[in-house]
């Protein structure tokens, strides 16, 4: 039976077969003749099946040069194991060979070259495509084969225990070899070279590079091979958080790399006797804690390719910053006539070392010559210099806040560094002291040894110690041993935790309950587990979204929502965390959100730093989170570490505010980006970004969703900020919105201008105006002119202040710079900026370049101002490309600078208008409603969300500051509409929901009292707590663990 298999599929093959056949199924060995062309592919179907090619080709659709010609696969297989191909060529397919969940497999003298390959693409990574695509293969062998002028040349995904060696997969244009949760592997004596997407004259690469390791791929062996000419030569990236640990380079050639030789920003990695030279940067080693270097050249590097340079040292051979590179080892290493320095280490740059500093280092026997520096060092910690030789080099060493900095001669004999050998627990508790020991380390020639310690800050010299953790958390227990000479170090990466009554997570895994996104489809699902991985007790609890939809996921306890906590006399939540991600982007925004729930109202706690949210699973406390567990400490009040905020979703809830009522109402729609809301005479309309929707209310309660503009113009390309919806009454009713767009046809200097755009409110009809409009947001209508503001536009363009005269439409927006504003950095105009008119004068608030606000308020940049529209005076413009600075001279449109703000103001700040005592804080000239936005914020207006709004008085020229019920963002917009303010909510994505709009109206005589006790009712209380919750946000769809343990309120 399994012979006539054979002779039926050799007829079909060099038989009629054309593409597009149904593919060839092997279930038995198969010979092929020698020089066939099979023009179907083969999907093995049987174990233990040999495939010899003879020389054979199997040739798929593709064309060279159309990317979009390559479909499919020459070879497929899944499930198979113990497979053999040799001798065979697979060419013209989207990939030469796929297979999946195997071991065994052979492939030896096959060429899977000229499959999908494309130069030309932009960045990112594309698909898994290209010539050998591996999932799930294991105990493999890949022995000379040839994969060129492919897309990826091998890529291996949870792939184990495989050797792969003397292959040519050089000439990639994106990955050479591509390592996912690949573990275990040896790589050795390959052609690994130009894993590179570069035309002439770009800089980077986009990201290509010869290998590429991430997401766990640890315990690999790479030996002897040529990794040369690469984007990178070897890259280990951790752009989801997941490092890859334990791999061991040994003599591969990473030289003439475009970037760098070896970028690394995984900890536990060992590089022994390699080259990177020539390249932007020989070794960059970003968040490389435990690194060993040994017996390494990097040389000549930022003296051909000079990318990315640093602003103090500019380029190096071993380079570590941007991250720590605790416990580790420099010794031996040949580093020479480098553009900067011969080897790096720098702490925290943005906070001068008190973030974060080395900590831990040995710099030994290297030599350093003909560098800028020899060695450059700063905001470091604990470095032990010994034996190091300089030649050549402007400045042997240059050291800035370099602390506990040891110095020893070389060894006289030339004998090697003592052996350091710790012992003891990398889990202790709290308060009990535990025995670490050193006395098993030795010299090679038997010479005493000294020891240092640093166990949790405190130092000991003795062989062994005995040292008692004060407090529950990570510390780092590091011993360095010396002879004199030379030393080595050891280290353990230690837990301290304290007994708990674990509220959550010692067995209670059944009784979480969890939530995706919205919710509103059920295609994703959380797996809740007990899991063995723990630090407290026996277990922790897993949670695993897969399927995962995307976007949020949220864990609760307990899942009937009715635990009745009474948590007034608690001043904590503390729990443990640990994460595996392989989603891309890792967890965006910050994280965790955790929450507080009674009945409809939540506490809502974000991470902090520097009053702005933090993200504590991007941005760690501590490096060693990334691969061990990270303590959470929550207090249940406001704090410096986390923001508290009060939320209450669903439902209308109350809010009192300097005589203000707020009432919440549930809008059919989000604001994450940027939202515009204008009344427009009978109906309140509100444009988003967010799907280039357009909605209409009578009252800002009830909302229904009109032609967008996409849909109305029959393309996407919103172009605008906040605050560009404008509205120009009709001469018997209706009127006109107007918005900007990206126009679908290009211009003549070959670009797709921003056009303005016209909603027909009564025909529901959107169309296009002949005006390319620099202005994105702010608008405002004066008489027949709209006016409006261009983001970061400054007098050598024209000005930020742009004006149409709708009566007779220009080609062009015309363009004015202010005078009369004061406070520094005044000329500048970011997206925070808004604009309204009040009585016949356009007032405006504008952001700066200093946070937080100085002191003095004349220097200020936060501003309000106002001008009269008749005084608009345009720059002069001499023709030709509109962003030719040459072409403009700058007039000045004088405004009236009504002095520093209360607050910062920044993305999803707005303004409305107030009539004439319209609330207490409003006189006779009427008044301006200002919302912070994001406050306090950088210069182009992103910062942390914030409550902060106030109301001025036109007549007085003074500020009332309150607070919203909650806190708002990016997305949000306002506007006066029948006698109220309405606010929609907007750019908080960490919140329950965001489709709150808030109607704002004072409170009737003797009716804020009353109120204000109704809101005290709603609001939310610690007394009773009816469940927790924690939320994270992943960037993707990749299902990704995060295990909780020890969660207990203190």
């Amino acid at each position: 039976m399994r012979r006539a298999v054979v002779l039926v599929i050799a007829f079909v093959c060099w038989g009629e077969a054309r593409a597009g056949e149904e593919p060839l199924v092997v279930t038995a060995d198969l010979t092929l003749p020698e020089g066939a062309v099979l023009r179907a592919p083969l999907v093995i179907a049987a174990d233990n099946v040999t495939v010899e090619g003879n020389g054979a080709v199997i040739e798929g659709p593709g064309k060279a040069g159309d990317p979009a010609s390559f479909r499919g696969a020459g070879i497929r297989a899944e499930g198979r194991s113990f497979v053999r191909i040799r001798n065979l060529k697979v060419r013209g397919f989207e990939s030469g060979l796929v297979a999946k969940n195997g071991k065994g497999w052979c492939l030896e003298r096959c060429d899977f070259s000229n499959n999908y390959h494309d130069p030309d693409y932009d960045w990112g990574d594309y698909k898994r495509v290209g010539g050998i695509i591996l999932t799930g293969i294991s105990e493999s062998v890949i022995r000379e084969c040839r994969a060129n002028s492919v897309w990826n040349g091998l890529d291996l995904r949870e792939c184990s225990g495989n050797l792969i060696e003397k292959n040519d997969f050089s000439h990639c244009s994106n990955v050479c070899l591509k390592l996912w949760t690949a573990c275990r592997n040896t790589v050795r004596d390959n052609d690994l070279s130009y894993g590179l997407r570069i035309s002439p004259g770009e800089v980077h690469a986009r990201d290509s590079t010869s290998v590429l390791i991430e997401s766990g791929s640890d315990d690999n062996r790479f030996e002897r091979n040529d990794v040369t000419h690469g984007g990178d030569g070897i890259f280990i990236r951790v752009l989801n958080g997941w490092t890859s640990r334990r791999n061991v380079f040994i003599e591969n050639d990473c030289s003439y790399a475009n970037n760098n030789g070896f970028e690394a920003w995984s900890p536990d990695n060992t590089y022994i006797r390699n080259k990177a030279n020539w390249c932007s940067y020989g070794f960059w080693l970003g968040g490389s804690d435990h690194t060993v270097l040994i017996e390494n050249e990097a040389g000549y590097n930022g003296m051909g390719f000079r990318n990315a340079p640093e602003g103090d040292f500019n380029h190096g051979g071993i380079v570590i910053v941007h991250g720590t590179g605790t416990h580790s080892v420099i010794e031996g290493n040949w580093c020479h006539h480098n553009a900067g320095a011969g080897i790096v280490v720098r702490g925290d740059l943005g906070t001068r070392g008190a973030k974060w500093k080395m900590h831990h280092l040995i710099m030994q026997s290297n030599r350093l010559e003909a560098n800028r520096w020899g060695i450059f060092a700063r905001f470091t910690d604990w470095l032990d210099l010994a034996g190091n030789t300089y030649l050549g080099n402007e400045v042997d060493e240059f050291f800035e806040d370099v602390t506990n900095l040891a110095r020893r001669p070389g060894d006289p004999e030339g004998r090697p560094a003592p052996k350091a050998v710790l012992e003891g627990p990398e889990l202790v508790k709290v308060g009990e002291r535990a025995v670490y020991d050193v006395a098993k380390s030795e010299d090679a020639a038997g010479r005493p040894l000294a020891f240092r310690w640093d166990a949790g800050g405190v130092e000991y010299t003795a062989a062994r110690v005995e040292h008692a953790f004060p407090a529950p958390g990570f510390h780092r227990v590091g011993v360095t041993v010396t002879n004199g000479f030379l030393a080595g170090l050891a280290f353990k990466d230690v837990y301290a935790v304290a007994d708990v009554d674990e509220l959550a997570t010692e067995g209670h895994a059944s009784q979480w309950g969890w939530a995706m996104g919205s919710g509103d489809d059920g295609a994703g699902r959380v797996e809740l587990s007990d899991d063995a991985v723990a630090l407290c007790g026996k277990t922790s609890v897993r949670m695993r979204p897969s399927p995962h939809t995307g976007g949020s996921v949220t864990a609760f306890f307990p899942g009937t929502k009715n635990a009745a906590w009474d948590l007034a006399g608690k001043t904590r939540l503390v729990f443990w965390l640990k994460f595996e991600n392989e989603n891309i982007g890792g967890f965006g925004g910050p994280n965790p959100i955790v929450r507080l729930h009674a009945r409809e109202a939540a506490y809502t706690y974000l991470p902090a730093l520097a009053h702005q949210p933090r993200n504590l699973l991007g941005d760690f406390p501590y490096s060693e989170a990334r691969h061990g567990w990270l303590r959470i400490v929550m207090p249940l009040g406001a704090s410096e570490d986390w923001i508290r905020t009060e939320d209450v979703a669903g439902g209308a809830s109350l809010h009192v505010d300097n005589g203000l009522v707020f009432r919440t109402f549930t809008a059919p729609f989000e604001t994450q980006g940027s939202s515009s809301m204008v009344s427009g005479g009978d109906l309140l309309f509100c444009a988003t970004l967010d799907g280039e929707a357009l909605f209409a209310s009578p009252d800002g309660r009830e909302w229904t969703e009109r032609t967008g503009p996409a849909e109305g113009l029959g393309c996407d390309g919103a172009a605008w900020n906040n605050g560009m919806l404008a509205y120009r009454a009709g001469p018997e009713g209706g009127g006109h919105l107007y918005l900007r767009h990206t126009a679908p046809e290009r211009d003549e200097f070959g670009q797709n201008p921003a056009k303005l755009v016209a909603y027909d409110i009564a025909a529901d009809k959107w169309s296009w105006l002949p005006t390319a409009a620099t202005m994105g947001h702010g608008a405002a209508v004066a008489g027949d002119h709209l006016f409006g503001l261009a983001h970061a536009v400054m007098g050598n363009y024209g000005g930020p202040l742009c004006r149409v005269d709708l009566r007779a439409l220009a080609p062009f927006d015309e363009r004015s710079e202010f005078s009369g504003i004061k406070g520094d950095t005044a000329p500048w105009l970011s997206r925070a900026a808004q604009l309204a008119l009040a009585d016949g004068k356009i007032y405006g608030i504008k952001n700066d370049w200093t946070t937080p606000q100085p002191a003095d308020k004349e220097k200020c940049g936060d501003r309000l101002y106002c001008f009269d529209p008749k005084d608009y005076a345009p720059s002069r413009f001499a023709g030709g490309n509109r962003w030719d600075e040459k072409k403009w001279r700058v007039e000045h449109t004088p405004a009236v600078d009504l002095g520093a703000l209360p607050f910062e103001v920044g993305h999803g700040a707005a303004l409305a208008v107030l009539p004439p005592a319209w609330s207490p804080a409003v006189g006779a000239r009427g008044g301006l409603f200002i919302l912070a936005g994001e406050s306090p914020s950088d210069h182009e207006g992103f910062g942390a969300p914030s409550s902060l709004y106030a109301i001025y008085d036109i007549a007085r020229g003074a500020f009332t500051v309150g607070r919203l019920p909650a806190e708002t963002a990016s997305g949000t917009s306002a506007a006066f509409h029948k006698g109220k303010v309405y606010v929609k909510r907007g750019g908080v994505h960490f919140g329950p929901h965001n489709r709150e709009v808030w109607e704002v109206a004072p409170a009737a005589a003797g009716e804020a009292a009353a109120l204000e006790a109704q809101a005290r009712r709603q609001r939310m209380s610690l007394a009773r707590v009816e469940y927790l919750s924690i939320q994270l946000e992943a960037a993707g769809g990749e299902p990704f663990s995060v295990w909780l343990d020890g969660m207990a309120f203190e």
